[in-house]
């Protein structure tokens, strides 16, 4: 009498294929999840940068309109950042207090630094709070009587990420002509 052959699969084989699957299920587990945590962080990132791009825009709009721009200069011919850079905005319908400041605040706690604007005596932060303004630099140019259309260079660097471990670093720069044309041209 002839025994028939089982068939099937033996318990190591059935094993092995198990510890297969796993390995490779963790695996893509792990990736998905740094992938997933990656997108957070550039999504994070784009907002503070958008952020940081809206403030940039909104102060040379503002300025861009001004007029009798001021600051105290340095030596290095730039602007003092803790002071700024002064002018009458066009605005601002009272035109008793018509003068906007934008400058570099640093919080004396946290050290972080951020872009303020002054308007009617009332200091209000440019930038987020995920956002640290480590140099702001001012300089005019064209201010005087006769030397031409008014502009003032800008230029913005520090650190951008809503996490130590996503920080970017930047460096924003733009030059503004006065819209108005100068009176002594």
């Amino acid at each position: 009498m002839k025994t028939q052959k089982q068939k099937g699969y033996f318990l190591v084989e059935i094993m092995v294929s198990l510890s297969i699957f796993t390995l490779v299920a963790v695996s893509t587990t792990g990736a998905l999840l740094a992938l997933i945590d990656a997108n957070l962080k550039a999504q994070g990132l784009k907002s503070v940068m958008d952020n940081l791009n809206v403030a940039v825009e909104n102060m040379s709009r503002v300025i861009r309109v001004g007029t009798n721009y001021s600051c105290s200069v340095q030596s290095s011919g730039d602007c003092d950042p803790a002071v700024g850079v002064s002018f009458s905005s066009a605005e601002n319908a009272n035109p008793l207090t018509r003068d906007v400041t934008y400058y570099l605040k640093t919080d004396p706690t946290s050290g972080k630094g951020a872009i303020y604007r002054t308007l009617n005596g009332v200091d209000m932060p440019m930038t987020a709070p995920e956002v640290n303004i480590t140099g702001l630099r001012f300089r005019l140019f064209g201010t005087g009587t006769a030397d031409g259309q008014p502009r003032v260079f800008i230029s913005v660097s520090g650190s951008a990420g809503l996490t130590v471990s996503a920080q970017s670093r930047f460096v924003l720069q733009t030059t503004i002509s006065q819209r108005l044309p100068d009176a002594n041209l």
